[in-house]
């Protein structure tokens, strides 16, 4: 079965802790993905948090919480695509 079928036991707006926890740990794997890259091609770049955050247009405080795994922070598309820039990459390198 997949994942999507399984939703469609329960009412609308309506999920099972089993479906919850399943979301969880996929949102967790995407942000260690992106935090992992960000930090990787940031420093292959020599840049600090805040020259990075510089070009990227976000404040250094921000680009430090995202490049934590342990924070919950998952930027937006829009940021993703700054953060690609900053790091002269392409958005979905962060991503795999």
């Amino acid at each position: 079965m997949l994942f999507f079928e399984s939703l469609g036991t329960l009412p609308p707006g309506e999920c099972s802790p089993e479906v919850i926890s399943s979301i969880m740990t996929a949102i967790m794997k995407i942000k260690n993905m992106i935090a992992t890259n960000i930090r990787k091609y940031r420093k292959k770049r020599r840049m600090t948090q805040e020259q990075a955050a510089e070009r990227a247009e976000i404040t250094s405080a921000y680009w430090q919480r995202l490049e934590l795994i342990s924070q919950p922070d998952l930027p937006s598309i829009h940021t993703i695509f700054k953060i690609a820039k900053a790091l002269n990459i392409h958005p979905y390198q962060l991503l795999k």
